[in-house]
This record gives structure tokens, sequence and C-alpha cells, in this order.
């Protein structure tokens, strides 16, 4: 492809959310939003988007990866595109080839119950498209629906941020929702990796779309791996 303008059209969609319910400083975790971005970024046309049209970094995850190149780059060239991005209200889902959903603790406190989010994430996903999250934003999709009203989780195989990594990490009070809680309750069948902060990555495909998620920081780099493949077989 010779331009951006021929590139798959991609929606990243961030929280706005700068504390936690419990209110603790939030916002969206580096490097699940940079290592899957190295492996996409040269191959689509990527567009910014959130509730509020700005959205922060945890500052925590920023801390937690000060030494790793591909955050760090992420963190200063893209700053940007990330802070001020495009409101989600503005946002028309059919002019999109795939959206992806980094987590930290931030998607769970307004991503979870928008439904701006729902309707944007359910016209990807209802065209046939791939819908990808991360993480805590893996449990924030049960209000996206396919073609049928059902819940983009119900009898599908997901993964998300664990129960025991939540409690090891001690922020279950800090969510609106434990992730693993959330794809159960609307019909998913949660796996997760042997041991905790292992890489789990799903990919579940149906005659309904293409679903890929992710456990945590570790499964980042292998979700962007998915998520370009996905998009290889979905863009004619």
């Amino acid at each position: 492809m010779s331009s951006s303008t021929t590139l798959p059209k991609v929606l990243i969609v961030l929280t706005s959310a700068d504390k936690t319910v419990d209110g603790h400083p939030t916002g969206f975790f580096i490097s699940e939003i940079a290592h899957p971005f190295s492996k996409i970024a040269t191959h689509v046309d990527v567009t910014f988007a959130s509730p509020k049209g700005h959205s922060v970094v945890d500052p925590a995850s920023v801390e937690m990866f000060k030494e790793d190149i591909e955050s760090m780059s992420f963190l200063k060239d893209r700053a940007d595109k990330y802070q001020k991005n495009v409101p989600l209200s503005e946002i028309n889902p059919r002019e999109y080839d795939a959206v992806f959903v980094p987590g930290g603790h931030g998607p769970s406190v307004d991503l979870i119950t928008d439904n701006t989010f729902a309707r944007v994430l359910s016209g990807v996903y209802q065209a046939g498209k791939p819908v990808a999250a991360i993480c805590h934003a893996a449990g924030t999709l049960g209000s996206v629906v396919d073609r049928n009203g059902n819940s983009i989780y119900n009898g599908r195989t997901a993964t998300a941020f664990s129960n025991l990594e939540e409690e090891q990490v001690g922020k279950v009070q800090s969510v609106k929702e434990l992730p693993e809680d959330h794809i159960k309750r609307h019909g998913g069948s949660y796996v997760k990796a042997a041991e905790p902060w292992g890489e789990r990555v799903v990919v579940d495909k149906n005659s309904d779309g293409i679903l890929i998620t992710g456990q945590n920081p570790a499964s980042g780099h292998k979700l962007g791996e998915e998520l370009l493949k996905a998009i290889r077989e979905t863009v004619a």
C-alpha cells in the first residue's frame, strides 16, 4: 500500500478516567497500548478516541515500564494524539476496519458503563470487523452486542485481568466490576494463563465476528500480532 489513505483504519479507544472508583490515580496502562501499537502502527491508519476527547496515562504504569523502550517511545512520540483525541460521540463506526481498547484501571471506571462506547464497538463488530481489548479493557465489553442483540461475550471464550491478579495488586475495590466476573456475567467462558501474569491471548471467531482478548501486560505483543492478522483477513 502506497499511502496512509489506503491503509486499514483502526480505532483505538482510550479511557478518559484519571481516578479509580476509590480515588487513586489511573488512566490507560502504557505498555498495554505501546506493545500492541508497535505491531500494527506501520500497517494501519490509527484514530484515537475517548469519551471526553482527552486521556491520561496511568502514572504507576509509566514507573513500572520506564525502562521499556516501546512504552517510553509511545509516551514521548504520541502524546499529541492520545492526550487530546476525538470524542467518541463524533465517531462513525462504519469508517473503521477494527477497534482496539487498551487496559489500565481507567476503562473499568468509565468505558464499562458508557453507552456511546458500546454503540461504537457494536457497530464495528456487527460489520464483521475485529474487536480487540486487553486486561481491564476486556472487562468492559459486555454491553457490546452482535446483530441479534446478544452480548459480544455470550457463548464466546475470552480472557481479561483475572480476579487473582486483581487481588495481588490490591485493587479489587478500585473498579466497578472485576474483569473476570464481567465476562462470566455476560455469558462468556473465561480462560486465563496457567500462572498469574503469564501471557494469554484468545481469538474467538464465528459468523458474528472476531473477538480478540488479552489477559494482562504480558499479553500485549501477542495481542497486537493477532489483531494485525485479523485485520488482514477481513480487509479486502
